[in-house]
């Protein structure tokens, strides 16, 4: 199962898809959600979240390189 949360927070630091995160985090992002979620997060085993970030960049001046153009997902991040 893959769950996905989205969130705002103007203190990330790290960058990274293997960022160990805690069912805790998870619980303290979405206590105001329906009980069913916060059971579901519960349910998560400890170890098996993980975070990363969305961060806004300038984009590319060019996206070719020879024979290889970025398409895509490998375009992220992207979030406008």
């Amino acid at each position: 199962m893959n769950l996905i949360g989205c969130g705002y927070t103007d203190t990330w630091e790290e960058e990274g898809w293997s960022i160990p995160a805690t069912n805790a985090q998870f619980l303290d992002a979405y206590t105001d959600f329906a009980p069913h979620l916060l059971d579901l997060i519960c349910a998560v085993p400890d170890g098996a979240l993980f975070k990363w970030g969305l961060y806004d960049r300038e984009p590319l001046e060019a996206w070719t390189s020879g024979r290889v153009s970025m398409l895509g997902d490998t375009t992220h991040p992207m979030i406008r």
